[in-house]
């Protein structure tokens, strides 16, 4: 939903702008979906209006930004939010604050939780595979001059790399990163990319401009997933072999998740096979994303496996037929609370741990492998009196375990 909002605010705001004079109906898409956009991540409803004052003041036209009616349409994007707030307040006026500080503020402060400046970085080059096989980069095939240059142009295109490059920096600024905060980037980089391979179909690739050397599509899209169709079935076997599958993998359910990689790969021959014959490009590039489609199944499939087992729900089913008192501590994931349907009672420092323990004698803690560690190092008095009973894996690498109170 955030990806679908945030693509019609930008798409609202370069029909709005086009001509130099103002589209009302344009406008008005723009700001509704901006409002969207923040009754979906709070927040971020400031993040499209903030997209296009940039790629205006990089083109030195910031003073066209008035086109969009800013002193009225974003007073009128952000009122929404108010009125999520109020019904927080109606509904729970005690929890009220701790429910809007989780969907709003801890998505992005990260709380305890810090991620390191690249990994969004990461997620973006592999998870937009194969379109980051075949972008024009600084450095790799692209001089900075022209880089600058197309960035200053002020035309559509520089509008959707600004759509591009802006979030993915911001974004990785934050301490708490979620590889779905970059969801909005992929219909802008979905674009940028189609233009390019159109101007390869159509044989105009060959007049690039002066500091473009144009990526060679055939060839990195063939290098780049004939290594993951080689590495990650082989990958597989290694872990499975050595016992290091996931525990939610059973048997050699790895490996035959990652067979969907082999018909992409083999795709990827035809393509370089087609491709010296400029009026097969476009059949060849028609059976490559073809055979992406089988990757991209293969791995929501994979994902669906995982998370029934890695996320909230099973821990909420193991609660929910516990008959004992039940904290959590420090484990801030009130999406456990949503599957229930009622609050669970939390506490975030030891000493209200202690309170609770000295209060309910037979009752079950519940945290995170990390904070356990933490807590039975910094008071190991406090952490005798805890004796782990079950852990559920955790996306990603964590565990929630449940402990029982002992004397």
């Amino acid at each position: 939903m955030l990806t679908t909002w945030w693509w019609m605010a930008l798409c609202s705001a370069w029909l709005a702008m086009s001509g130099g004079r103002r589209h009302l109906g344009w406008i008005a898409a723009f700001w509704t979906s901006s409002a969207l956009v923040g009754l979906t991540k709070g927040p971020l409803v400031l993040a499209p209006i903030t997209i296009v004052a940039v790629w205006l003041a990089l083109a030195g036209r910031l003073r066209d930004l008035r086109l969009l009616t800013p002193l009225v349409g974003l007073p009128l994007a952000i009122a929404p939010l108010g009125f999520v707030a109020y019904g927080y307040w109606v509904t729970d006026p005690v929890r009220a604050l701790e429910v809007w500080n989780f969907e709003f503020v801890d998505r992005f402060t990260g709380v305890s939780l810090h991620d390191p400046w690249w990994l969004l970085f990461l997620v973006f080059f592999a998870g937009f595979f194969p379109a980051t096989t075949m972008l024009t980069l600084p450095w790799f095939n692209m001089t900075f001059a022209r880089a600058w240059a197309c960035l200053r142009a002020g035309d559509q295109r520089a509008l959707l790399l600004v759509a591009v490059i802006l979030p993915l920096l911001g974004f990785s600024i934050l301490s708490r990163k979620s590889p779905t905060y970059i969801l909005p980037l992929a219909p802008p980089l979905a674009m940028l990319v189609a233009g390019m391979l159109a101007r390869w179909v159509d044989g105009s690739m060959a007049d690039a401009p002066a500091g473009i050397k144009p990526p060679d599509v055939r060839y990195t899209t063939a290098i780049a997933m004939t290594g993951v169709g080689l590495l990650l079935p082989g990958a597989a076997v290694v872990l499975i072999l050595k016992g290091l599958a996931p525990a939610w993998a059973t048997g050699w359910t790895l490996l035959w998740l990652t067979v969907p990689v082999i018909p992409a790969m083999t795709a990827t021959w035809f393509m370089l096979a087609w491709w010296p014959i400029r009026e097969r490009r476009l059949p060849a590039l028609g059976v490559y994303f073809a055979g992406m489609v089988f990757v991209w199944i293969g791995f929501h499939h994979a994902e669906d496996v995982a998370m029934n087992v890695m996320g909230s729900r099973p821990v909420a089913q193991a609660v929910a037929a516990e008959t004992r008192p039940i904290v959590v501590y420090r484990l801030r994931n009130l999406t456990i609370d949503w599957y229930l349907g009622r609050w669970l009672d939390a506490v975030d420092v030891s000493e209200e741990l202690q309170a609770w323990i000295d209060t309910h004698p037979d009752g079950v803690v519940l945290a995170s492998d990390g904070d356990l560690a933490q807590l039975r190092s910094k008071f190991p008095e406090l952490g005798r009196r805890l004796e782990d009973r079950q852990a559920f894996d955790a996306w990603p690498l964590k565990k929630i375990v449940f402990c029982d109170v002992v004397r």
